[in-house]
């Protein structure tokens, strides 16, 4: 029975206001000449109508409570204009206004309604930013509404680390954003840019102590890591030596993900991919007879190294078969030491060598086709 009134009520409301639209459209009334004061009674009076409706309807149907203090906000504001207090508050009534339905649903049911305290801070904050921003300079500004987007995330992970593991990520990634922000003026670019990139690398590490399946959180966690590194190392290395540190440093987390656990069986590609490039670009960066750049690359010699890098990682997966599911790996790695052969003894100067080998392996893949149907 109440909601049938309450039905009714905003039926004949929302009639009243579409015809009072019609009118003004129609030059019959001017709504433009209504006074603030009678503004503020109307904004007031449909806030305090939603608000009745909320309390009828049950305080859990919250979705009531946005436009009750969404227009109770506007209302402030009109009746505060050309005030003091209204030149202070700046519009902040109608911001909070958006962030207290927020705070109810979560203060309702915090486990249930853990999201909503996302939203709420967020608005606080903001808020909180326009009621002061002329004492507060940009730097802070920006570090306060970071670190405020990291605050709630770090709450929700802490009420339910299991389940909520995923709010470490955005939490420590705002944050470590947050901090470099604030120290921009005592930080270089550079280290400034390394806080942000470990500030993405730590929450994979956490997701990964908190449960020791979820293992596919150490590979972000090594990149992100290696990646961080960089920033810190322009200063310290020179260009032709950082560009191999890079590849090592990447192998070596890869490295560390498969001691970390034999069954990583997997991390030993791109483990012996960035030790192979590595290795090249070292031999290059030292000058080594046969390593001399080519206008479009490494020379003959140095792309058949690579490519018999590139080649030994499948054959050291071969030779690891009888402990993981790595027999596949000596066909790639038959490839690839092919490939290289014929990379060191021809070179680019036939531009139909791949094409040819590409034939020449479907060729083969049929013939063994054939050879097991007469077995048959």
């Amino acid at each position: 029975m109440k909601s049938r009134w309450i039905s009714v009520f905003w039926g004949l409301v929302m009639i009243a206001i579409g015809v009072a639209f019609i009118l003004n459209e129609q030059g019959i009334i001017d709504l433009n000449l209504i006074s603030l004061p009678i503004m503020v009674l109307v904004f007031a009076a449909l806030s305090a109508f939603f608000f009745m409706t909320y309390f009828v309807q049950g305080i859990h149907n919250w979705g009531w409570l946005f436009p009750a203090c969404i227009l109770a906000g506007i209302a402030v504001t009109i009746g505060l204009d050309n005030t003091v207090l209204g030149s202070v508050l700046n519009g902040t009534p109608v911001l909070a206004g958006i962030a207290l339905p927020f705070i109810v649903v979560f203060l309702l049911d915090a486990k249930k309604h853990w999201w909503a305290l996302i939203p709420a801070w967020v608005m606080m904050a903001i808020t909180f930013v326009v009621l002061f921003e002329r004492q507060m300079g940009d730097t802070l500004i920006g570090a306060f509404v970071l670190l405020s987007i990291a605050l709630p995330f770090f709450v929700v992970f802490f009420m339910n680390t299991q389940k909520n593991w995923w709010a470490v990520i955005p939490a420590c990634v705002m944050g470590a954003t947050a901090l470099a922000v604030l120290l921009e003026r005592y930080l270089g670019d550079n280290l400034m840019g390394a806080v942000i990139l470990f500030g993405i690398a730590v929450p994979f590490l956490c997701i990964y102590l908190l449960d020791r399946t979820r293992r596919w959180a150490l590979i972000p966690f090594a990149a992100m890591s290696v990646i961080g590194l960089i920033p810190l190392m322009v200063g310290i290395f020179n260009d032709d030596v950082l560009g191999f540190v890079i590849m090592f440093l990447f192998a070596a987390a890869f490295f560390v993900v498969y001691f970390w656990s034999k069954t990583n069986w997997w991390a030993l590609m791109p483990a012996g991919v960035f030790t192979s490039i590595g290795l090249t670009v070292l031999l290059d960066t030292l000058r080594f007879p046969l390593f001399s750049m080519a206008a479009s690359g490494f020379n003959n010699a140095g792309s058949a190294f690579l490519l018999t890098g590139f080649a030994a990682t499948f054959g050291v997966l071969w030779l690891l078969r009888a402990q993981h599911p790595t027999e596949w790996a000596k066909y790639p790695a038959i490839g690839l030491l092919a490939l290289a052969a014929l990379t060191l003894m021809f070179g680019d100067s036939n531009q139909f060598m791949g094409p040819l080998l590409l034939i020449a392996a479907g060729v083969f893949i049929l013939l063994l086709s054939a050879l097991r149907k007469k077995k048959m």
